[in-house]
């Protein structure tokens, strides 16, 4: 992996020969896109635009297609981006600058009606989840029966969750998985 940085957009100056109709991108050194991909130290096998959160929101051959002056551009000198990963797409997954490793993306909250669906897939219902928070002691049995009753949205890593996998005796790194998956229930 090779970190290019952040380009700047700026508008052409007719008097460095640029035409004043287009954009055009400078590196922090001054150097300008099309020339400094050009360059054979900065030919790769994908470019990767990368935004404010380290999240890959395009990955293309060619260095010209993720121009853009908002987004990081890293460079990847073998990884197909549309067989990296489970799902086959890299799209929304961070990048760890320091180890240079593409993450999966973040877990994203499960609506109340994405989490009953993907519970009853896997042959639970609801009273295997009341079962469980009545081996609670109080208040936290209550408290669990009203986040289960009324809440909108849970977040994988919420202790409620926490409590539920133990309780169902599922690892993390299986509910990760399926975590995702049950993310596409619509």
């Amino acid at each position: 992996m090779k970190n290019f940085g952040k380009f700047t957009a700026r508008q052409g100056d007719p008097e460095k020969g640029e035409d004043a109709r287009f954009t055009y991108y400078y590196n922090d050194g001054g150097v300008e896109w099309d020339k400094f991909f050009k360059l054979p130290e900065n030919k790769m096998a994908w470019y990767l635009a990368v935004d404010e959160a380290n999240a890959i929101c395009c990955a293309e051959e060619d260095a010209l297609l993720v121009r853009n002056g908002r987004f990081v551009v890293v460079g990847l000198d073998s990884i197909a981006p549309y067989t990296n990963s489970e799902g086959g797409y890299i799209y929304g997954c961070l990048i760890d600058f320091a180890t240079g490793e593409i993450l999966p993306p973040p877990l994203r909250p499960l609506t109340a009606m994405q989490i009953r669906l993907w519970l009853l897939q896997r042959g639970k219902t609801d009273a295997d989840v009341l079962a469980v928070m009545a081996t609670l002691k109080s208040p936290l049995r209550e408290q669990a029966e009203i986040k289960w009753q009324y809440a909108t949205s849970f977040e994988r890593k919420s202790q409620f969750i926490v409590d539920l996998a133990e309780a169902m005796e599922w690892s993390d790194d299986w509910l990760d998985a399926e975590w995702r998956k049950a993310s596409l229930i619509t």
